[in-house]
């Protein structure tokens, strides 16, 4: 059962994240590609995961692995690396060459190697004609841990942008990143489609859902990940530290142009009994002061289409 808001409103149908590398498309692959993310979650969190972005500039970064005496958490070279390889099989539809990781990566072809053998070993890759893809094993531990992506269907999505009037992204934070799972609606704004369609890393505290989603990851975890973007971004931790309990008390997470000038977002919980799974993101076009009593009527409409559904 998955609640927004806090509220016990079920939102139905299991596979959110259909639209992988950028296109629509069909089949358990989507699934299984949304459950590595929730799965990375609980892993890559600890250690801050890129996502998308360069991780060759980070591999020399904060080798010793573990935290500090202030929780902080640290970089290992090798998890990158390995979690940089599966995302990256992930990625591509047809698979991925050790060649192409290690060119990728900056790394040497044999050191790849090593780790795409451990992985093809423990199930976490799949070899077909000297080309890796996502094995079953971050599916399988998924299942053990009882972890779930947030299930709404992309019926759904639309449903509730078609309530709400504005687009709705569906969204979890991996590490220090926000990604789109999937999307509801049509953006006005068409560069912000492959953000949700290709799942695009978003820094945590310059999006709405970031800001959401980190006010309700447990204490000490978000202590020593505020730590870890503290060395990058003091000024915005410092703001985000105000925030804290505002967002907490209203459940609530706005931006008014954090992470682009043009675009207004409020973040709503999705809930799976006590625990925030993900965020429901609307978003429009900044054009003055508006928007936010726009988006506030907007999350109203939603609150109470879901409710009336239970009904």
């Amino acid at each position: 059962m998955v609640a927004v808001l806090g509220q016990a409103a079920i939102l139905p149908n299991l596979n959110p994240c259909n639209q992988p590398w950028g296109a629509r498309s069909s089949g358990s692959t989507d699934l299984v590609f949304a459950e590595l993310l929730v799965f990375l979650v609980g892993w890559w969190g600890r250690i801050g995961g890129p996502c998308r972005r360069d991780r060759s500039a980070t591999y020399n970064k904060d080798k010793a692995g573990g935290m500090s005496e202030h929780g902080r958490r640290r970089r290992h070279r090798t998890v990158d690396r390995v979690v940089w390889i599966l995302e990256a099989a992930a990625r591509a539809p047809g698979g991925v060459t050790v060649a192409e990781l290690a060119r990728m990566a900056g790394a040497p072809a044999s050191s790849v190697q090593d780790l795409v053998n451990g992985l093809v070993a423990t199930g976490f890759l799949l070899e077909q004609r000297r080309r890796f893809r996502l094995g079953p094993a971050p599916h399988v531990l998924n299942l053990i841990a009882g972890r779930v992506v947030p299930r709404i269907s992309q019926a759904e999505l639309n449903e509730l942008s078609r309530v709400a009037g504005t687009p709705v992204l569906l969204t979890v934070r991996v590490g220090l990143d926000a990604v789109h799972l999937a999307r509801g609606g049509e953006d006005e704004i068409p560069r912000l489609v492959p953000l949700a369609d290709e799942h695009m890393a978003r820094p945590l505290l310059r999006t709405a859902a970031g800001r959401l989603l980190l006010a309700f990851t447990d204490e000490a975890e978000r202590r020593g990940l505020l730590d870890e973007l503290a060395r990058h971004d003091p000024e915005a931790v410092a703001e985000f530290r105000r925030a804290l309990p505002g967002i907490r008390a209203s459940r609530i997470s706005r931006s008014e142009g954090l992470a682009d000038p043009e675009v207004s977002a409020l973040a709503i919980p999705v809930t799976d009994g006590p625990v925030v799974t993900g965020a429901l993101v609307l978003t429009q076009r900044r054009r003055g002061r508006s928007e936010r009593l726009s988006l506030d009527r907007a999350a109203a409409r939603l609150l109470a289409h879901i409710q009336e559904g239970r009904t």
